[in-house]
């Protein structure tokens, strides 16, 4: 499970979960130390999901607080069309 952690001097908010280090401020998420590449939206899905660990997310929650309230389909695409 995810452990948050604020360090005193600059009020930053990390989250810890195995190898990973999320930052929530810097919008920086590290591997073993290693900045790891992640697209702005997959960062505030993960970042939602670790401030949420305690309950099950539902899909209309990530619709509004990721999304935007954007419509987002089901339906999966295919690229050759």
């Amino acid at each position: 499970m995810p452990r948050a952690a604020m360090s005193l001097g600059n009020r930053r908010m990390r989250f810890q979960f195995g190898q990973y280090t999320m930052d929530a401020d810097r919008r920086e998420l590290l591997r073993a130390g290693d900045a790891v590449h992640v697209e702005p939206q997959v960062f505030d899905l993960i970042l939602h999901l670790v401030h949420n660990r305690d309950r099950v997310i539902s899909k209309d929650d990530l619709l509004a607080n990721v999304w935007g309230g954007r419509i987002v389909s089901d339906t999966p695409t295919d690229p050759a069309t």
